[in-house]
């Protein structure tokens, strides 16, 4: 099973995320900086990710932008796949 996940909806024990987040196949934790916020919440809810991802070490710049950067969303995705592949 595939999903996407908010953090903070395991973090706020919403039953129906955990559930699901638990159901998965594999989990990965994408965070936006070294906080590590996602990477975090999820073992509270006794689900560790396979995979975590920071974009900030991918030389994503954090910010308070809302709009998605089509390359920076590349630059993820490219790390998720690589790190899938290992």
């Amino acid at each position: 099973m595939c999903a996407s996940l908010p953090a903070p909806g395991v973090g706020g024990h919403i039953p129906g995320m955990i559930k699901a987040a638990k159901e998965a196949d594999l989990m990965v934790s994408i965070d936006g900086c070294p906080v590590q916020c996602a990477a975090k919440t999820l073992p509270h809810a006794d689900i560790e990710p396979a995979i975590q991802i920071i974009v900030t070490e991918l030389g994503i710049e954090k910010s308070n932008e809302i709009s998605a950067d089509e390359k920076a969303c590349s630059r993820v995705i490219e790390k998720v796949k690589e790190e899938l592949l290992a």
